[in-house]
């Protein structure tokens, strides 16, 4: 399953999501998978090339401190930890993969809770503390016709 994240501006955050005008005049969209068991949510962008996907929604299906770690990353990626309104309540951008040689690993622990965690390559969506993502459950079909609109742009 693909989801459709649309950034909603600061001042637009409180409002009805049914309102598409609020949504769609800030014109940052992005289509990415969404990742809902706990395999999926533990490979993340392990092994994924960047021409591929541009990112994952991670789903925890539960507030927590969810710990990351970038092995197997191809390059540099941008962490948004989202609420369960989909705001964002922490950030760390341009995180690099980590080597395979051990004593480097380290395991990104967060400071706040979340339910969700948007994984993107670096410099792909920019999102501040505090801006609100709307999320759109797109079917195949949908989803194959958003990927060539992106390509084609």
């Amino acid at each position: 399953m693909f989801v459709e994240i649309t950034l909603v501006s600061k001042e637009d955050k409180n409002k009805n999501f049914q309102d598409n005008f609020a949504c769609e005049k800030i014109g940052k969209k992005i289509v990415v998978p969404l990742a809902d068991d706990f395999w999926k949510c533990a490979k993340g962008l392990m092994f994924a090339e960047p021409k591929e996907i541009s990112g994952i929604l991670l789903d925890f299906r539960r507030i927590g401190k969810h710990e990351l770690w970038t092995l197997f990353m191809k390059r540099n990626i941008d962490i948004y930890y989202l609420n369960e309104n989909f705001e964002v309540v922490e950030k760390y951008e341009s995180y690099p993969p980590i080597s395979i040689n051990p004593r480097t690993w380290q395991v990104l622990s967060p400071r706040k809770s979340a339910r969700y965690v948007l994984e993107l390559w670096a410099g792909t969506f920019e999102l501040s503390i505090g801006e609100k993502v709307k999320i759109s459950y797109l079917t195949q079909k949908t989803t194959q016709e958003k990927r060539l609109n992106q390509k084609s742009k």
